[in-house]
C-alpha cells in the first residue's frame, strides 16, 4: 500500500486542482459591437430594451431585461444574447459556458407590447466583479432593417 500512496496522492491533487478551476476572471476577446444605444427611434418604429435595475450585487444569479415595442407594424427577435463588459474603455465579450444552447424562436411583438426575459448569469463562464457590463441584442423590424440595442447595468 505505501508503494501506491505516492500516485494515489497525485492522483488525488489533479482531481482537486481540476475541481477549483472555476469560472474566468478575465475576457480576452473583444466586443464585435462598440457604443450601442439602449433604444431606436426612426419615423416608421420606436423600440427600447431596459434591464428592471441600473445597479446589482455581484451575488445577482439574474437580470430581467424588458424589450417595449412603442412603435410600428412588427418587430422580431430571438432568445439569444451576448453579454459584455467595459474595461479600460474596451467592451469585452463574455464566454457563456460550454454546454449552454439557446432556443431557436422567433419573438414578435406589434406595436405598443412588452416582453420581459430572463438573463441567467450562471450560464456564463465568468466570475462578476464591480463594473460595467451590458446585455445585447439583434433585432428586426418589418420593414427588414436589422440592428442591435445593448442594456448597460452595473455591479
Amino acid at each position: 500500500m505505501k508503494k501506491y500512496l505516492p500516485y494515489l496522492l497525485s492522483i488525488a491533487a489533479a482531481l482537486f486542482l481540476i475541481g477549483c478551476e472555476g469560472k474566468k476572471e478575465d475576457m480576452k476577446e473583444k466586443s464585435n459591437y462598440g457604443e450601442l444605444k439602449s433604444s431606436e427611434k426612426t419615423k416608421d418604429f420606436a423600440i427600447s430594451m431596459q434591464v428592471n435595475k441600473e445597479a446589482y450585487s455581484s451575488r445577482n444569479t439574474e437580470i430581467e431585461l424588458t424589450i417595449c415595442y412603442h412603435k410600428g407594424k412588427g418587430l422580431t427577435f430571438g432568445v439569444p444574447y451576448e453579454m459584455g463588459k467595459k474595461e479600460k474603455g474596451i467592451w469585452r465579450k463574455i464566454p457563456f459556458q460550454s454546454s449552454t444552447a439557446f432556443i431557436e424562436i422567433a419573438i414578435m411583438l406589434k406595436a405598443n407590447e412588452c416582453y420581459k426575459q430572463k438573463v441567467d448569469l450562471n450560464t456564463l463562464d465568468y466570475r462578476f466583479t464591480e463594473g460595467t457590463y451590458r446585455i445585447i441584442k439583434a433585432f428586426t423590424v418589418e420593414n427588414g432593417e436589422a440592428f442591435h440595442l445593448a442594456a448597460e447595468f452595473t455591479l
